[in-house]
């Protein structure tokens, strides 16, 4: 939250120039808002002003100083701006993280795998046997604890028809021993 306190900066210039003068303001500017190309509204510490002025005039850019933020939004990439519609139908990290259009009524499901851009063809096809074949190991190590798990009620009884079968043989035992 930018306190009533921090003076804000109006920036203009061309949109090279507003460019590096963002880079130089990165990392001390608390709130940035973006307008046009040529435009960006910065809030900064008060102690800082002198700075600005000086990154201004080595940037070639026009700094004036204003009391409000315009009505700005902000858009899914992060960014604040004045104008969301035309931020997000050029900026590739909001287009990115935009939920694809079904087309013709289809339904389709969308998974994200990372590097996916990345791949060509065979790499495609290469990532999707990995991922298969390390499904089809879960679905064996599934299998194996499934079947021994369905073995348990079985092995009860037999250990069960064991003991009784224990017990007969130390009557017997026991019968024998003190016949002696």
């Amino acid at each position: 939250m930018v306190s009533s306190q921090m003076p804000i900066v109006k920036i203009e210039g061309t949109e090279a120039h507003v460019r590096n003068f963002l880079k130089d303001v990165a990392g001390r500017a608390t709130k940035i808002v973006r307008d046009k190309d040529s435009t960006v509204y910065v809030a900064i510490p008060a102690q800082e002003l002198g700075w600005i002025d000086k990154i201004a005039r080595d940037t070639n850019v026009k700094k004036t100083e204003v009391h409000i933020f315009p009505m700005h939004e902000k858009a899914a990439c992060g960014v604040f701006t004045t104008r969301l519609r035309y931020h997000t139908g050029r900026c590739k990290q909001c287009t990115a993280l935009r939920p694809p259009k079904p087309c013709n009524s289809e339904v389709r499901t969308v998974v994200k795998v990372e590097g996916l851009h990345d791949l060509t063809l065979g790499g495609l096809v290469a990532l999707m046997k990995g991922k298969m074949d390390e499904a089809m190991a879960l679905a064996q190590e599934y299998d194996t604890v499934v079947k021994a798990i369905e073995m348990v009620p079985e092995l009860q009884s037999q250990l069960g028809t064991l003991n009784k079968q224990i017990d007969e043989h130390r009557q017997a035992l026991k019968y024998f021993m003190e016949r002696k």
